[in-house]
């Protein structure tokens, strides 16, 4: 899943969290933007061979 498609999921996550008062789950979708991110970062820094 490319960028566009995880940005559309955690967006719809967000507003399913927000209609169901279920504030507490915006976290828990915000780290998975977290993961995705360093997940890219540490494949860029492996490839890259900056070690």
């Amino acid at each position: 899943m490319g960028d566009v498609g995880s940005f559309a999921f955690g967006t719809a996550l967000a507003v399913v969290a927000i209609m169901l008062n279920a504030m507490l789950l915006i976290p828990v979708i915000g780290l998975m933007f977290v993961i995705e991110v360093a997940s890219s970062a540490l494949q860029l820094i492996s490839k890259k061979n900056i070690w």
